[in-house]
């Protein structure tokens, strides 16, 4: 189990966390800085 654990810390730090995996025929989601922009001024 250590091994585990010590392959998952060297994976972090090698590989930034992007997004998540997709099922089978599910469709990706792009976002984009434009669309993060609309979606703070309707939260205020």
């Amino acid at each position: 189990m250590e091994s585990v654990r010590e392959w998952e810390m060297q994976f972090k730090e090698k590989y930034d966390y992007v997004g998540r995996l997709l099922k089978p025929g599910e469709e990706p989601s792009e976002y984009t800085d434009e669309e993060d922009t609309k979606d703070h001024t309707k939260q205020e």
